[in-house]
């Protein structure tokens, strides 16, 4: 399958209700699309507060914690969801 194969708005509303079990301030980004070896859907999560949540996250397997930014004094964090054909997100 290749990157045009997948349903991609349907990718975002599974990794949505996947992310949020993590947090509820974690939100897809639906601008972006990434494909290497599968489809992989963006998120953006607010860092105030979330050490715990990030690091919860850093352990799970299908999520890549990207390098994050800062924007208006606020620092995110940009995760990739890693979405496999076994996968339910």
């Amino acid at each position: 399958m290749g990157m045009l194969d997948y349903d991609w708005d349907s990718l975002y509303v599974e990794a949505a209700r996947y992310l949020k079990n993590y947090d509820e301030d974690i939100h897809v980004d639906t601008t972006t699309t990434r494909y290497d070896r599968g489809p992989q859907v963006d998120a953006i999560l607010p860092l105030k507060g979330k050490k715990e949540v990030l690091k919860r996250l850093k352990s799970d397997k299908r999520i890549i914690v990207r390098r994050g930014y800062t924007e208006n004094g606020v620092r995110f964090a940009r995760l990739s969801l890693r979405c496999g054909i076994n996968a339910n997100a």
